[in-house]
């Protein structure tokens, strides 16, 4: 995963619940060889109305690189 848009917007992964909703949010995995995130990439699981943020999950073989990234 790489950068942003021309509007600042991550790239990435995102699973959330917006504020004034119920339920949780689901759960990420991500199984890979290697993984690399740069540039402000982020991974994100939230919750801003009423439940639970799922669990991120990073099962990796051989390498991780996060460079200026967000794992949240």
């Amino acid at each position: 995963m790489d950068g942003r848009d021309i509007n600042d917007s991550p790239s990435g992964v995102f699973s959330l619940i917006t504020e004034g909703s119920i339920g949780n949010a689901g759960g990420l995995e991500i199984t890979a060889d290697s993984f690399s995130m740069t540039n402000r990439a982020q991974i994100l699981s939230t919750t801003q109305g009423m439940g639970n943020a799922g669990n991120v999950d990073i099962l990796v073989e051989d390498e991780v690189n996060l460079v200026n990234s967000s794992i949240l």
